[in-house]
């Protein structure tokens, strides 16, 4: 394209002159020109491998991110496992409790659980007791018996033999 134009150009005596002859700076150097189009090639080509490095990188952050998320919220739920394991325990030492049995403990776990809703039942699935579920829920024996089969769901039961031969069934859900 170039070399096209610079053979159009005409001297005085109306011949054509190569593009080496012409004055100034008209006639840009073709090699210079060739180097800075290859040139820009590998940029471009650069960017792109870049570009994939980034989401590539992107992805794997992700991928870890959401990794920890999910054991964090294992370790999570294990805790509140064990939380309320140690609140069954409780209940038992304090239903189970004589003139003599320390119960300052077992009523601290009990009292402090405030994140926790409980639902304590017997074998039938009568529920005796419950905490840190709203009161007018507990009121309504249908909307009482939905929360129920709620927790049931989401864990399994702490089971806790408070007197030889009797049970009773701690259903809890997340915090």
């Amino acid at each position: 394209m170039l070399r096209h134009e610079a053979e159009k150009d005409t001297g005085e005596s109306g011949k054509k002159l190569p593009a080496k002859k012409m004055a100034g700076n008209r006639a840009p150097n073709i090699s210079l020109y060739l180097t800075h189009q290859s040139y820009s090639m590998d940029f471009s080509d650069k960017r792109n491998v870049t570009r994939w490095i980034i989401i590539a990188a992107s992805f794997i952050i992700m991928i870890l991110i959401l990794w920890n998320t999910y054991i964090f919220f294992g370790i999570f739920k294990n805790e509140e496992r064990v939380k309320m394991e140690y609140w069954a325990e409780a209940q038992k030492t304090l239903i189970n409790a004589g003139e003599n049995t320390d119960v300052e403990l077992p009523f601290k776990i009990i009292s402090y659980n405030k994140t926790i809703p409980i639902l304590l039942t017997n074998e039938k699935d009568s529920i005796i007791s419950s905490a840190n579920i709203d009161e007018e829920v507990m009121e309504n024996k249908a909307e009482a018996r939905r929360m129920l089969l709620k927790l049931k769901q989401n864990n399994e039961p702490i089971v806790t033999e408070y007197v030889p031969g009797k049970f009773q069934y701690l259903y809890y859900g997340d915090s």
